[in-house]
């Protein structure tokens, strides 16, 4: 059995609000399914957006990191 979440859980679950939420389903960002007129998070769905965006993170970091290097901000 598939677990999903409403939509306010997942937001809850991933520290979003639910409107920014459902702009990323919107905008296919997350993936979700339909039941009836409400969207529905797969587990699975959050996992991606949370490894995605972990990534994206440190990735980030990582280039802040290096250009503080190259200004000489850091010792």
């Amino acid at each position: 059995m598939v677990s999903v979440f409403n939509t306010t859980e997942a937001a809850t679950m991933l520290g979003l609000s639910r409107p920014t939420l459902m702009k990323l389903v919107e905008s296919v960002e997350i993936d979700h399914v339909k039941v009836g007129t409400h969207h529905r998070i797969p587990a699975q769905a959050i996992l991606d957006f949370q490894r995605a965006r972990n990534a994206r993170r440190a990735k980030a970091a990582e280039a802040l990191a290096e250009f503080s290097d190259e200004i000489g901000l850091v010792d």
